[in-house]
């Protein structure tokens, strides 16, 4: 399962585009993102590359899950507070499944760069719907909503009569509330939203499964490349840092940790390219949501340890506000919550091969 030349060639122009826009330590420096800062950014990265597209390519093409991996891992590892994983991973793929006009539109707004949509993982909805038509109110709260800050709408999965149904709904309009949260991750910027009698519309019938396998395989891609930041800010420290007159990488604690570190990245990432490419050549099968939970869940771990890890590395100024370590670290621990959180993943595999 080895990446093309022209795989490689996009995470290292994917890498470059990212490098000159943005650095984790601007955080260190002024505080969190804006969402105004991150909207330019999101807009400049795609026309840069145009990387939205991949996601809305369609399930023939063969290199899109794999092509949308390698971005999320190069962007993974440079801590891009962009919403990459919601729209490309989540939104679009969601819409395309739906299948309907009016979701076709949607995503065609969001692949040419002039919506950002969030989507709300699970919530409870009083819906209201006029008869002979696809205008609804709802009324609900979320106490969380990944990118809630960033978006122009919001999709969720309610009851509105005949099943569950995808309704959009425009955050700028009387009935909805938006509520600044501050996460433990400070790259991402999400929101609580209520809506009291908000105005939405259906777009069409739910997907049983709304979050599809390309959602959990992106996610282990990011955080494949958190891992495999804290592997190499490890080694690279360790070469370099000089205790009793040796280099602390040569002491055997030191070189057992970073072997450590290096098993869980290479396990995450095959992993987790085994998932994209089941999702590319077969589509939304139960083989490919069992690869990319399966993923996800290594992914997970391997980051969350891998950044602890590299903190007790660098020693003191690991622990310190003006090294980026704890950001990587704050990135992995929330993202685990993600999509159900980690004991989910597990449960639904579980399941899935019982």
């Amino acid at each position: 399962m080895r990446l093309s030349a022209e795989q490689y060639a996009l995470a290292d122009v994917a890498g470059q585009a990212a490098g000159a826009r943005w650095e984790p330590e601007q955080i260190l420096r002024s505080g969190p993102p804006e969402a105004e800062a991150v909207r330019e950014l999101w807009r400049g990265l795609d026309r840069d590359l145009g990387f939205i597209g991949f996601a809305a390519s369609g399930e023939a093409d063969a290199g899109t899950a794999v092509d949308l991996c390698v971005l999320a891992e190069e962007w993974g590892r440079r801590l891009l507070p962009v919403p990459l994983l919601s729209q490309a991973a989540v939104v679009i793929p969601l819409l395309s499944r739906v299948g309907s006009e009016a979701a076709a539109h949607v995503r065609d707004e969001i692949v040419a760069g002039r919506r950002i949509v969030a989507f709300a993982e699970s919530g409870e909805f009083d819906v209201g719907r006029r008869a002979g038509s696809d205008s609804v109110v709802v009324t609900g709260d979320l106490d969380i909503v990944l990118d809630g800050r960033l978006a122009d709408d919001l999709l969720l999965v309610a009851d509105a009569g005949g099943g569950p149904q995808l309704v959009l709904i425009e955050l700028d309009r009387a009935g909805v509330r938006r509520r600044r949260l501050e996460g433990l991750d400070l790259t991402r910027l999400p929101a609580a939203v209520s809506l009291n009698e908000a105005p939405g519309r259906c777009l069409g019938p739910a997907p049983r499964t709304p979050l599809g396998a390309t959602a959990y395989a992106c996610l282990a891609a990011e955080l494949v490349g958190t891992a495999g930041w804290a592997l190499d800010a490890a080694v690279e420290h360790a070469g370099q840092r000089v205790q009793f007159g040796r280099p602390v990488g040569s002491f055997q604690a030191v070189k057992h940790r970073c072997a450590r570190m290096l098993v869980a990245v290479e396990t995450a990432r095959s992993l987790t390219r085994l998932a994209a490419w089941t999702i590319a050549s077969e589509g939304e099968t139960t083989a490919a949501r069992q690869a990319a939970l399966e993923a996800a869940r290594s992914a997970a771990t391997a980051a969350v340890s891998n950044t602890w890890d590299v903190i007790g590395v660098l020693g003191g100024i690991g622990f310190t506000w003006e090294h980026p370590a704890h950001l990587h670290y704050r990135r992995a621990r929330a993202a685990r919550m993600f999509f159900g959180g980690q004991r989910g993943w597990q449960h639904e595999l579980e399941e899935s091969l019982s």
